[in-house]
């Protein structure tokens, strides 16, 4: 089976090439801008979308009335094309047109103070937007015309760059994408990648419930603390925010000491992700090494967002639960591993582990007592034992196995009559 890995290392350019590279991001920004920029007036003249096709046509035109942006090289230009079209897209789907609608309905409850600007983001969901150069964020995709030796990376009319190479590059390469990240740069590289898939029966199946109070609770009784990654930095990003605030902002002067805040804020918030990254990386990796296979719940975060306070947002937002189960899925794929998610409407926090009784549990509760059976057990312990049987129920009959075969399904079976023996 053919499977695609990606590898991030960090760029060390010199001055002279970090003048190119910016010149670079600066021109695909432009080029951006100006492609969106006539997507709004195509879409005003033709009331409908320009295809891929047009678009490219358009980068000829700004190329030859901007000769400037001519100094970057083709293709990551014109990949911009493809993505604008790929956003209209996505933009005219029903299920984006009622997330919009859904969105503006929300707005226009909000506040008189706030409701204009509400409404106006609401409007513009899923629609292209105009890239800022005060983001100091870009990236640069070449499919070719690259070259990899070493610790150097060739990039045509940027030339040699040297790279930090932590680790080695397994498979065949298919393109490199450059990064920048305020003051950093970075460099992915995209590669296919060929394994063996396993045929070993599955012994080791957990139930995983996410929550707050634990980042994580598994069904054989392991629970992980959440590391609560903002909060550790709170305190500092509100000195520096607040120190921002009061400067005052100069147009004409190029490094102000405002801009020197503003990237201090930035190095801030990348140390937090880079934290919460660092976090996820050891507890999966320390997962797939572990276990054999993982059913996880399926959570909607966007609406648990509009349903809560500012402070309980903030918390979700830090979690990282999206992160979490991408990064599992995709681990667990390369380890022939199996990863399955059980269904949204599955009341995993009401339901009794052994009865299967079902009774209303608020969050402030933690402690599951069944009124039928009286069990007493905890509450995030009894929704990882559901979620277990639940997905030992559902995945095999969906067809879902890592094996490519039916020894996973005979695997699970054998699995769930263990764990069921257990808990009785």
């Amino acid at each position: 089976m053919i499977i695609n890995k990606s590898y991030k290392f960090r760029l060390y350019p010199d001055e002279d090439q970090v003048n190119s590279l910016l010149q670079h991001i600066g021109n695909n920004r432009f080029l951006w801008n100006k492609l969106v920029e006539f997507n709004k007036k195509y879409k005003e003249i033709n009331n409908t979308i320009p295809n891929q096709c047009i678009l490219q046509k358009e980068i000829v035109n700004i190329k030859k009335e901007h000769e400037f942006v001519k100094l970057s090289h083709s293709q990551p230009l014109q990949i911009n094309a493809k993505r604008l079209h790929e956003v209209n897209v996505k933009s005219i789907k029903a299920k984006t047109i009622k997330e919009r609608n859904k969105k503006i309905a929300i707005a226009n409850t909000k506040p008189t103070k706030y409701r204009n600007k509400c409404v106006k983001n609401a409007l513009n969901y899923s629609l292209p937007n105009f890239k800022k150069k005060s983001d100091m964020s870009g990236s640069l995709f070449y499919p070719q015309n690259f070259k990899l030796k070493k610790s150097r990376v060739f990039l045509a009319k940027l030339g040699w760059i040297k790279y930090i190479k932590h680790r080695n590059i397994q498979g065949n390469i298919k393109s490199v994408t450059l990064i920048q990240h305020g003051l950093k740069w970075h460099i992915s590289v995209c590669t296919e990648v060929e394994i063996e898939l396993n045929k070993n029966p599955l012994k080791n199946l957990i139930g995983i419930d996410v929550g707050l109070k634990e980042f994580a609770t598994f069904s054989d009784g392991t629970s992980v603390t959440n590391p609560r990654t903002i909060h550790k930095f709170k305190n500092k990003l509100a000195k520096q925010k607040k120190k921002l605030a009061k400067m005052k902002f100069t147009k004409n002067e190029l490094c102000s000491n405002r801009d020197k805040q503003k990237e201090k804020i930035r190095r801030t918030y990348s140390k937090i992700t880079n934290t919460r990254k660092d976090f996820l990386h050891k507890l999966t990796h320390d997962m797939i090494n572990k276990y054999d296979g993982f059913f996880i719940e399926t959570l909607d975060i966007k609406n648990m967002l509009q349903n809560n306070n500012s402070r309980t947002n903030r918390n979700i937002n830090d979690v990282s639960w999206y992160e979490f189960c991408e990064m599992l899925k995709y681990k667990s794929k390369w380890n022939n591993k199996v990863f399955y998610q059980i269904d949204k409407y599955f009341a995993s926090s009401q339901i009794c582990n052994k009865c299967k009784n079902k009774q209303n549990m608020p969050v402030n509760i933690r402690e599951y007592n069944c009124d039928v059976c009286n069990t007493s057990i905890d509450r995030d312990l009894n929704a990882a034992l559901n979620i277990l049987e639940e997905g030992l129920n559902t995945a095999g009959t969906a067809g879902i196995n890592a094996c490519g075969d039916e020894t996973l399904v005979s695997s699970m079976k054998q699995e769930k009559r263990e764990i069921l023996q257990a808990i009785a």
